[in-house]
């Protein structure tokens, strides 16, 4: 088992506080900056089942793609929403 979360806070070089794909990506880019700095990456307490209303669009898992994430997005848990709608307030 991994260090307590007060030991992990007191080694980590970054904190990052936000487990969605901008929290992630930052976590990744300052783990691979020279010298590898430590990163916590800070987020809620995982919780069982779906999670209503987060989503992630398609640039987005581009994105993490890129960042070497596939078998995140591939592994049964991301399911894909392939179409979006944004009313901007209007009703619908």
């Amino acid at each position: 088992m991994g260090p307590s979360g007060e030991e992990a806070a007191d080694r980590a070089d970054i904190a990052v506080i936000g487990t969605g794909p901008a929290g992630c990506a930052a976590a990744i880019a300052a783990a691979a900056e020279p010298g590898g700095r430590s990163v916590l990456l800070i987020g809620p307490e995982a919780t069982p089942g779906d999670r209503p209303g987060e989503s992630l669009s398609p640039g987005g898992t581009v994105e993490l793609r890129a960042r070497g994430l596939s078998a995140l997005l591939d592994g049964g848990v991301h399911r894909p929403a392939h179409a979006g709608y944004a009313a901007g307030g209007a009703a619908l």
